[in-house]
């Protein structure tokens, strides 16, 4: 004897707004996709018609994770809060290093032609932050003492990893090493610049060497 089976089974389809929120899953970091919860006839447990739409939210296929629609404010926002606090780690990074590099090609008490130049080509390296690079390697030039370079320093520590300082005082030294040795004086305000970012003076080899190797 033959019977048809039929029912009504909750189907969750993509919504036809066709709206993604890429990699906005807050549990697995995928896409979120606008997505429907439906009544559907079932035909032999196959979804035939749909009858009723029930909701409609965000949903990630990966993780089976569903969020109402509400939350795609709040990850716009938290995406602008995290821009902005990448922008503010770049525009440090990009100004504590020219500061550093002006301060250290001033040390022997002149700016090559060669120096200025790559301090130049670094400002046009963060076009976006050139007139803040300006400013620095202005301040820097007038500055008669440490004071102003040491205060971007803790100032970069507070906003940056140490990683990241550590490659503010790796690029410096790469400058310096230009011209295939770094005298005592460079050596000391290197492992100065190291100790105001709280970072062990002994490191200041580990980063040499490591440049030298590349």
């Amino acid at each position: 004897m033959f019977f048809l089976i039929f029912g009504v089974k909750g189907r969750i389809t993509r919504s036809n707004a066709d709206d993604i929120i890429e990699k906005g899953c807050p549990g697995c970091g995928n896409d979120l996709e606008l997505s429907d919860l439906k009544r559907w006839f079932t035909l032999f447990f196959i979804p035939i018609l749909p009858m009723q739409k029930i909701d409609t939210f965000y949903h990630c296929k990966n993780c089976d994770s569903s969020y109402k629609q509400n939350i795609k404010s709040t990850i716009i926002a938290s995406k602008k809060d995290k821009e902005k606090v990448q922008k503010e780690a770049m525009k440090m990074f990009s100004i504590t290093l020219v500061a550093c590099m002006t301060h250290m090609a001033k040390i022997d008490g002149k700016i090559s032609k060669e120096e200025e130049q790559e301090l130049k080509r670094l400002s046009k390296d963060f076009p976006e932050f050139e007139r803040e690079i300006e400013s620095s390697i202005k301040k820097v030039k007038e500055s008669d003492d440490n004071e102003y370079v040491f205060q971007m320093l803790k100032n970069a520590t507070n906003i940056l990893t140490a990683q990241g300082v550590m490659s503010i005082i790796g690029k410096t030294a790469q400058m310096l090493l230009a011209d295939g040795k770094i005298d005592k004086k460079e050596e000391k305000l290197l492992q100065d610049y190291l100790l105001v970012c709280g970072i062990p003076r002994d490191l200041y080899k580990t980063i040499i060497d490591k440049i030298k190797k590349h």
